[in-house]
């Protein structure tokens, strides 16, 4: 957590953590408190480590943030896997469209990608 970042400056959630040929990828869930809106959310954004106890920002801006519709408040609880068969990257999401539990929906979300 970091209170200067606009992605996750109240707290930290969930991480997946990957080992890769130079060091290790963090897919985590970033709780932040957005000041122009007066309200929380949370993305996933994309750390880099070469010992799993210093982590960086691998990417700047989230890789999945919170938009509109389904994903409207909050996006969170990731899994990550990579299908060698395919050649191709699956990140699973959750996803919710209200910040009350009383008001909102749930739903699971799946970003696909190909290796650079």
């Amino acid at each position: 957590m970091n209170q200067q970042d606009p992605w996750c400056n109240l707290s930290c959630g969930s991480i997946k953590v990957l080992q890769c040929e130079d060091g290790l990828v963090g897919f985590e869930n970033g709780i932040y408190w957005d000041e122009a809106k007066k309200q929380s959310g949370s993305a996933i954004i994309v750390l880099k480590s070469m010992d799993g106890a210093h982590w960086d920002r691998l990417i700047q801006e989230p890789v999945i943030r919170p938009s509109s519709g389904w994903r409207k408040s909050h996006i969170y609880a990731c899994d990550v896997r990579y299908r060698e068969q395919e050649s191709k990257w699956y990140l699973f999401y959750n996803a919710r469209n209200g910040w009350q539990i009383s008001e909102g929906q749930e739903r699971i979300g799946l970003l696909t990608g190909l290796p650079s």
